[in-house]
């Protein structure tokens, strides 16, 4: 059973790996995330460091989604960029092709 503790330290890799944008231990702490989930009490059966352990987490996930989703907005604005340079990059890839080969 998962608890207080784990929770905690599970929150503060969360934070951390979202913070440092390293998004494989970011991936690797919500797999460890989704089992001490499944280890938990049922909400009732919870003791008030858990609950307020589960808080903290809730920020943190919060904190590391919001920082994925912002990360994932710059991906697709900086692939849409090179799209819309592509017939760009076609052109000199086949002038440099050209170069090369006999007149």
């Amino acid at each position: 059973m998962a608890d207080a503790r784990q929770l905690l330290a599970l929150a503060e890799r969360l934070s951390a790996a979202a913070s440092a944008c390293d998004w494989a231990a970011l991936a690797q702490v919500d797999r460890e995330l989704a089992e001490a989930l499944g280890r938990l009490a049922p909400p009732t059966e919870q003791s008030r460091s858990v609950r307020d352990a589960m808080a903290v987490l809730q920020h943190a996930h919060s904190r590391a989604q919001a920082a994925c989703a912002g990360e994932a907005a710059a991906l697709e604005a900086r692939l849409a960029d090179l799209g819309s340079r592509k017939e760009g990059w076609l052109a000199y890839a086949m002038a440099d092709a050209g170069e090369g080969s006999p007149a």
